[in-house]
């Protein structure tokens, strides 16, 4: 974060020299509001947000209202998963509706004077998910407990205008990288349907109509299987592909010519077609280019 001792950020907008202040979270925020449940809300809890349905979730009144409904909600707060925090399909999301909304328990909820936006991006800096990490326990089910949450040590800058600054640069790529993931699973569901329909021959390109061949993939491919044997790796030489390897076709593992051409009789070729057929089943790249 710092280039000296002063909390001073290696980059800033223009504009901008002051130190960044030191604070406990609990002193910038307050954690796990307590509020009166209204008499209409809708609840919610984080896998309706996993599952973008919290605005279709029930509409619920104070008198029906689950006993799992621990928290109000509103504007600007700021959510995000202590069990399991900051693994695969985490949740962490700022209230943008005005509807009344209440959740229930499994994530953190900070409320601040500050910029929403700031403190969203905030817990997801590299120091800030260390710190959590570093403080959660259990191992199946590791969690952060509100208590170390509060003690986390966080920086920020006092002036407004530059926590303003900050959450719209980072609201703005966020927004960004929402569009164009819309445009990459367009993309991924046009492929899928090409596969389907141009290998079971329900579309074909104008001017083909004669029926396709039946053969075993033996037939109209080499299937060549690579070694079984743990290989003696070295810092340099032919670059060594593991199933994890094969959808980059890079890889930081290498063996010697000398095992190369001892141990491999053939050897990926541009135009080749890899495979992964143990452990990770299906994935799939061609060769660019040819190694030896």
């Amino acid at each position: 974060m710092s280039k000296d001792a002063k909390n001073v950020p290696a980059l800033r907008f223009k504009g901008y020299s002051d130190a960044w202040e030191k604070r406990k979270l609990r002193e910038i925020t307050e954690i796990n509001p307590k509020g009166k449940i209204p008499e209409v809300f809708r609840y919610v809890d984080l896998e309706s947000v996993k599952n973008s349905s919290i605005i279709s979730s029930k509409i619920e009144t104070k008198q029906t209202a689950p006993s799992r409904a621990q928290r109000t909600a509103e504007i600007g707060d700021v959510f995000y998963q202590t069990v399991r925090p900051y693994q695969k399909n985490n949740v962490i999301f700022l209230l943008h509706s005005s509807m009344p909304y209440v959740f229930s328990t499994g994530y953190a909820q900070l409320r601040s004077n500050m910029n929403s936006f700031f403190i969203l991006y905030l817990v997801q800096t590299d120091g800030f998910v260390n710190d959590v990490l570093n403080r959660a326990t259990g191992t199946s089910y590791p969690a952060i407990n509100p208590t170390h949450l509060a003690t986390i040590i966080v920086c920020f800058p006092k002036i407004v205008s530059e926590q303003n600054r900050i959450g719209q640069v980072l609201e703005h790529l966020d927004n960004l990288i929402t569009a164009t993931q819309h445009k990459i699973d367009a993309l991924e569901q046009a492929k899928k349907a090409l596969l389907q329909r141009l290998f079971d021959q329900s579309w074909r390109f104008k001017g083909y109509s004669d029926p396709w061949e039946k053969r075993k993939l033996g037939e109209i491919a080499g299937i060549f299987d690579g070694t079984h044997q743990t290989p003696n790796y070295q810092s340099s030489g032919i670059m060594f592909l593991s199933v994890e390897n094969i959808q980059t076709l890079k890889s930081n593992k290498f063996i010697s010519l000398e095992d190369f051409q001892k141990d491999f009789k053939v050897s990926p070729r541009t135009g080749d077609i890899l495979m992964t057929r143990i452990g990770n089943i299906g994935t799939t790249n061609v060769v660019k280019s040819t190694w030896m």
